[in-house]
């Protein structure tokens, strides 16, 4: 018998006209929510394309009300937030924006948080406000406009994501204060350590990688190709396909620092072999090598789809393309139990409140546990986000420790990068190619409630770990895997970089003609991809509260780009703006608003918008009570502060002197 949708019997409310708000309603309602629109501007950027509004991941599914007159929109929306569950409001103001909500519970989301100033900046006021700006575009260049509305999009996947967790807490009259400020600064932290220790520091770098070499797009016969080559085995075998196995041996190219140092160089021979050939061939022949790889494809439906190499009973391989992911549903909508809801006609009355279980305290997450399973960005930030919402989380990490420990900054056996990603969980080292290694993280994953793994498709059940099995086994287990196309896509290694290529996102990254495609300075692959897994992981367990039951989960980090990016698609449109200025201040200039600085990353941290949100929190874990700054959590509950985990103390590491503070508190932080 088919589940009845997560939200059966939950009745939304959204006023106001920010793109976020009604994205965060839209997701409610693809879990069975039914959402009721009252059509009302306020709160609109002036700068915004109607096309955003009009789209169908704004108004799909919706019941919409219009009040009689200009002056009827309160009544009218206090006659319906009265019958809410969920009231979004995102007009400017003090808390709560507009018009007083009476549901029990109330999200305001404005572009800085409630009271403050320029609550209804738009989405490339806040790309310059944020550092996303300034990290984007080429290294001797002016910061780069991405034309999509990426920052609206993931604050409607945080904002989803919290009244979810606010809903396990069970109590009434919640209001949650939530800006997309917020949620742009929580992605940077690929740069926040080093921008405040350099804060004159410019980090954009076109398509390169700091770290890495060859890693940028290279010209073909008939377009451009991505190349993210990170490791020195990767090398050896990107030397042989280039035809220049020499160069694998050369001393002066055999280490990735060296590489970088001689990037001119790596290029010049990865573009001497690329410039002969097809995209197409590039691709085949880079590909068969193991190595990460795309065409860089034109946003639009074509970059939506995936094609993958099967087998028919006869053994013949044949292309099969995957169908697109839907354009107005989250990427993983098929997996969360969503199905059709019973319309809330506007005369109703008697609707009740569903039930859900109360949780004990105000950590949404508390009381459960959550392996994780992976290394870097995605699966980390997603688990992380769980930390903070009060789980217990266990980081599986091999023999030594994730690599990324070793990243510069870093003091002892932790890096600055690893400390933001993964505060708040504790650490086990097991070795997976054992049978003993395996055997042990299988009872881990016997007690828990959640595992998130990033693995590619295939890697654990090699180890012998089937986690559809585990399922089986323990019913109310729920299980991520984030990978680069999904389970049923192809099994290619997945870089941010490639997959920024293969979803079209460089497309609508506007620099200089010349310099040929750029990627985004935030890793909006795989940011984009925890931020839809922490949505649907706390969607399942909202699901197993009430019926007992968990699932699998499916996050492909090329989906959750195609869904963050289908507003910049052609036809959709972009405020028209400008960038000018020096390599010491540019401004942003946008069409019906003011003009604005376009802030670095340093200068984003330590503003004062983000210290009176405390957006750049200290992490004490050392005896000598210091710690690393990592960036807050995006979520809010109760106008409480973001929760802070609770401190990267792992056992079967070197943890001692490991968190010296690297540099002084920001006044007011």
């Amino acid at each position: 018998m088919p589940r009845s949708p997560v939200l059966h019997g939950l009745v939304v409310v959204e006023r106001g006209g920010r793109l976020a708000a009604s994205v965060a309603a839209g997701l409610l309602g693809q879990l069975g929510a039914t959402v009721l629109r009252l059509e009302d501007c306020a709160g609109r950027p002036a700068s915004d394309p109607a096309a955003w509004h009009l789209h169908p991941l704004v108004l799909a599914g919706k019941q919409r009300v219009q009040a009689s007159s200009a002056a009827g929109i309160d009544a009218a929306w206090h006659a319906l937030s009265a019958r809410a569950h969920v009231a979004f409001v995102s007009a400017p103001g003090a808390a709560p924006p507009g018009a007083p909500s009476a549901a029990a519970l109330t999200v305001s989301l404005t572009a800085f948080g409630a009271g403050e100033s320029a609550a209804a900046a738009s989405e490339l006021a806040l790309q310059a406000a944020s550092g996303a700006m300034a990290t984007t575009g080429p290294a001797a260049g002016a910061p780069c406009v991405t034309r999509a509305p990426l920052l609206e999009l993931l604050s409607g996947l945080n904002a989803a994501t919290s009244v979810l967790a606010a809903l396990r807490v069970g109590s009434r009259d919640i209001t949650l204060d939530l800006s997309l400020f917020d949620t742009a600064l929580a992605l940077a932290g690929n740069f926040h350590t080093q921008a405040l220790a350099d804060p004159a520091r410019l980090f954009r770098n076109g398509s390169r990688h700091t770290l890495c070499a060859p890693w940028n797009v290279y010209r073909t016969g008939d377009g451009w190709v991505s190349l993210c080559v990170a490791s020195d085995e990767q090398w050896r075998r990107t030397a042989t396909v280039i035809g220049q196995p020499e160069l694998a041996s050369d001393p002066a190219l055999a280490t990735s620092p060296l590489r970088v140092a001689a990037m001119a160089r790596v290029d010049a021979a990865v573009t001497t072999w690329t410039s002969q050939r097809t995209v197409d061939e590039a691709v085949q022949q880079l590909g068969a090598a193991g190595l990460p790889v795309s065409a860089v494809r034109t946003p639009g439906p074509s970059a939506a789809s995936v094609v993958v190499n099967v087998r028919d009973a006869a053994g013949v391989a044949r292309e099969v393309p995957l169908p697109p992911v839907w354009f107005s549903e989250t990427p993983l909508a098929q997996h969360l139990s969503i199905g059709p809801t019973t319309p809330l006609c506007p005369g109703e009355t008697g609707v009740k409140p569903p039930v859900w279980p109360a949780v004990a305290s105000g950590a949404p997450m508390r009381g459960l546990r959550v392996v994780e399973i992976g290394a870097y960005t995605a699966g980390p930030l997603a688990a992380r986000y769980l930390a903070d919402m009060g789980a217990e989380v266990i980081k599986v990490e091999p023999p030594g420790g994730e690599e990324s420990r070793q990243w510069q900054p870093r003091v002892g056996h932790t890096s600055a990068y690893f400390a933001n990603y993964n505060c708040g969980k504790r650490s086990v080292e097991i070795d997976l190619g054992s049978a003993v290694g395996a055997a042990r993280l299988r009872d881990l994953i016997a007690e828990a409630d959640v595992v998130v793994q990033t693995m590619t498709p295939g890697a654990l059940r090699r180890r012998g770990i089937d986690l559809e099995a585990l399922g089986r086994e323990h019913p109310r287990l729920i299980a991520c895997s984030i990978s680069g196309y999904g389970r049923n896509g192809p099994p290619a290694p997945a870089l941010d970089t490639v997959i920024q290529a293969a979803s079209g996102l460089m497309g609508l990254v506007d620099g200089p003609i010349d310099e040929g495609p750029l990627k985004t300075g935030f890793s909006y692959a795989d940011l984009g991809a925890a931020h839809v897994a922490a949505f649907g992981i706390v969607a399942a367990v909202v699901e197993r509260d009430r019926s007992g039951r968990g699932q699998v989960i499916d996050v492909a980090m090329h989906d959750a780009l195609v869904w963050l990016t289908q507003l910049g698609w052609p036809g959709a449109g972009c405020p028209p703006y400008r960038v000018s200025g020096s390599d010491a201040a540019w401004a942003l200039g946008v069409a019906d608003e003011p003009a604005e600085p376009v802030q670095g990353v340093a200068d984003a941290l330590l503003c004062a918008v983000a210290r009176r949100r405390r957006l750049l929190r200290e992490v004490p874990t050392g005896t000598d009570g210091r710690g690393w700054r990592v960036l807050a959590s995006p979520y809010r509950w109760c106008a409480e502060e973001p929760a802070v985990g609770r401190g990267v103390a792992l056992p079967g590491a070197d943890n001692a002197g490991v968190f010296a503070a690297l540099y002084p508190a920001a006044e007011g932080a």
